[in-house]
C-alpha cells in the first residue's frame, strides 16, 4: 500500500512511503533465524524495515519481499545502518543489475502516483 513519498535526501535518492510485508533472515550465533518484517519507506538504496526484534548495526540481512506494482518477489540482502528501537535503516548490497533496474523502475512508478 503506497501512502506518500518524499523528495530525495541525504541518501540521494527519493523515498517513499509504503507498506511492505518483508521475510527476514539473519546468521545468529550457528544458524540462521527467520522472522516477519514490514518495510514502512523504500528507495532505490535501501528501506525502513520495522521489525519484531532488534538487530544490531552492521548485521548482514536476507529479505524476501515484493515490491509495488512488481509481480515478481525478490531475495534481497542488505545490512542494518542504524537502528530506532525496532525501526532499522536497511541499505541494499550485492544488487544485481536486474535488482538495481527493478527497483529503479519501482521508484520511478511510485513518483509519478504521488
Amino acid at each position: 500500500m503506497i501512502k506518500e513519498s518524499k523528495k530525495e535526501s541525504q541518501r540521494g535518492s527519493e523515498r517513499h512511503r509504503v507498506t511492505i510485508p518483508v521475510q527476514v533472515s539473519v546468521f545468529e550465533g550457528s544458524r540462521y533465524i527467520e522472522f516477519s518484517g514490514e518495510a514502512a519507506d523504500f528507495s532505490a538504496t535501501g528501506l525502513c524495515l520495522i521489525l519484531t526484534r532488534q538487530l544490531e548495526k552492521g548485521a548482514a540481512i536476507t529479505m524476501h519481499l515484493q515490491l509495488p506494482y512488481n509481480s515478481q518477489t525478490m531475495d534481497m540482502r542488505g545490512i542494518v545502518r542504524h537502528r530506532s528501537g525496532f525501526h532499522h535503516g536497511i541499505e541494499f548490497i550485492s544488487l544485481t543489475s536486474e535488482s538495481k533496474e527493478l527497483l529503479e523502475r519501482t521508484t520511478k512508478i511510485l513518483g509519478l502516483l504521488r
